[in-house]
């Protein structure tokens, strides 16, 4: 245990004083959500769904699994945000490359009101798969990493490093058959307020 928490401080140390632009899978962003964003990232996550190896087993092919996405990522920010659009945007992509079959959206909630289930209840999962025939679940969460902030003279610059990951379980078997996470940075520029003075001349 030991030995992983210490990696995971070094990981988190190299954050603080290595420049975003050696950091691998790095995604700068101005706002989460924005077009640009969701297209890159559901086009890295789709890529990774689509060349992982249990989908390339001819097995996967024949069963064509049905597939749901969660509620939502687990939030473990500080901060509010819509995290099911990201979700979505993996899904839309993993429809038209034709990856995934998932299950109808008013139907799975249907199910799960009618039945009083949760999401975010392990047990109510396998509930969810059983009554709707899903085989598959893709879930994630997003993290902060690291705050770094610059007081320059005219302003403070305040970067936050993010972790996005992404997994696909079964539910049946709580195995996790995949898994892919990308690294985001946002960049936030405050400027600095000064009093102006007046000057009167004698």
């Amino acid at each position: 245990m030991k030995k992983y928490l210490l990696a995971f401080l070094v990981f988190i140390n190299g954050l603080s004083c290595t420049s975003p632009n050696n950091i691998k899978n790095l995604i700068i962003i101005d706002s989460f959500f924005s077009p640009d964003i969701l297209e890159k990232i559901s086009q890295i996550m789709a890529k990774s769904i689509s060349q992982s190896d249990f989908i390339q087993n001819p097995e996967y092919r024949k069963s064509s699994p049905v597939w749901m996405i969660s509620e939502s990522l687990d939030n473990n920010t500080d901060e509010h945000m819509d995290t099911r659009i990201i979700l979505e945007s993996v899904r839309n992509r993993l429809i038209k490359n034709k990856t995934g079959v998932f299950i109808d959206h008013q139907l799975l909630e249907s199910t799960i009101k009618e039945n009083s289930l949760s999401y975010s209840n392990p047990h109510d999962q396998l509930k969810i798969a059983r009554l709707t025939g899903v085989k598959l679940v893709l879930k994630g969460s997003i993290s902060i990493l690291n705050k770094k902030t610059d007081h320059q003279a005219e302003e403070t610059i305040t970067q936050t490093f993010y972790l996005l990951n992404l997994a696909i379980v079964s539910p049946e078997t709580g195995n996790i058959l995949w898994v892919e996470e990308i690294n985001l940075m946002k960049e936030d520029r405050k400027q600095k307020y000064r009093e102006k003075k007046n000057l009167y001349l004698k």
